[in-house]
């Protein structure tokens, strides 16, 4: 009888730890499962912000047919395509119909392709840019070049200069007391092609100022 009454206790027991078992293993591999999961979210999440073009990011975020929308936006046909329904922000003005034609996508192309990293034609104060003393000023103040600017799809960096040619510029320099301007030739930095990369130190080079009355600044923006 004591016997059969072990053997019944041991079952039990070894019932009882199997199912102890078996739940940690279960709740064990729920929150491997839950932490992949949420490591696929992460990374989804970094590809979509670093998505450098619509077509990219239309791709990752599993836009119905946006291959089809690639290949009709090159010919140019008007068709209407449907967004997912999670698309829009509550801090962003939504689309009544649930469908949008091709033009709504190439305005946004266009926006996204205008905000690009790219050299665009700015002014910039000569005074500045020389770092001369206050008390002397230039006709005209500022002077027209190209330089970098534009968004980048990654955290950390900025749109900077990768290539440069200078180019002359010709300004009068107006010293206090002195009623008659000099003329002044500026090597100034125009940017030609840009990409985005973390922030360079910036460098300025000035020659001194030349007997005949004209004088040459070599301004170098990175």
């Amino acid at each position: 009888m004591m016997v059969k009454m072990k053997r019944t206790l041991w079952r039990f027991f070894f019932l009882v730890t199997l199912v102890l078992e078996l739940s940690w293993m279960s709740k064990g591999y729920s929150m491997h499962r839950e932490r992949g999961s949420r490591q696929v979210m992460r990374q989804w999440e970094k590809e979509v912000r670093s998505a450098s073009n619509l077509d990219e990011l239309l791709r990752l975020t599993d836009f119905p047919d946006w291959k089809l929308w690639k290949c009709r936006l090159r010919m140019q046909l008007p068709e209407t395509f449907s967004f997912p329904t999670s698309v829009g922000s509550h801090r962003s003005t939504r689309y009544a119909a649930e469908s949008y034609n091709l033009e709504i996508l190439k305005a946004i192309d266009e926006e996204w392709q205008r905000t690009q990293c790219m050299p665009r034609e700015t002014c910039v104060d000569v005074a500045k840019e020389m770092g001369t003393d206050p008390t002397i000023f230039f006709k005209p103040p500022c002077v027209s070049v190209h330089r970098c600017s534009g968004c980048c799809n990654q955290e950390g960096v900025t749109c900077r200069n990768t290539s440069v040619v200078y180019v002359n510029k010709t300004l009068l320099s107006v010293i206090p007391f002195k009623f008659v301007p000099e003329p002044v030739l500026l090597k100034v930095a125009n940017h030609t092609e840009c990409r985005c990369m973390e922030p360079a130190i910036i460098r300025r080079n000035a020659q001194p100022p030349r007997s005949s009355g004209l004088w040459c600044l070599l301004v170098d923006v990175l």
